[in-house]
């Protein structure tokens, strides 16, 4: 998973999300915004290839955990798209076009191994609407 600190400005209704990537670039990270097949929610996946190495052999000791991670963020259903191309991250829909979109309320940038992305979201529900489930 990828460590991650998510802050929601009231004023603006914009939720940021600063992902933590050492060691990646743009070109090994991959961001997608998808319909989740099982329960309709919409969804950004943020994915990333891992860091270039060294060559495996030769340890003695390894502590960094490496390999692919990945974070999901769900997003307002009335998100929205547009074709285009965000700062060097490929942002698109997993749809059978294939083609490179990029959300109107939804902007990514990356940094010295830091991703941000900011998503426009609705204004916080006025109340709780949590429900208890019994246990049988």
């Amino acid at each position: 998973m990828i460590r991650t600190d998510i802050h929601f400005n009231s004023e603006t209704n914009v939720l940021t999300a600063l992902c933590e990537l050492p060691g990646r670039s743009k070109g090994d990270v991959n961001v997608v915004l998808s319909t989740n097949t099982m329960n309709r929610v919409r969804q950004v996946v943020v994915t990333a290839k891992p860091p270039q190495d060294l060559a495996d052999d030769g340890y003695v000791v390894r502590e960094r955990r490496l390999g692919n991670v990945s974070r999901t963020f769900v997003v307002p259903s009335q998100t929205t798209v547009r074709s285009s191309l965000v700062l060097g991250v490929d942002l698109h829909v997993t749809d059978a076009r294939a083609r490179v979109l990029q959300p109107d309320d939804i902007s990514v940038e990356m940094r010295d191994g830091l991703l941000s992305l900011k998503i426009q979201c609705p204004p916080p529900s006025p109340g709780d609407d949590s429900q208890q489930i019994v246990i049988r």
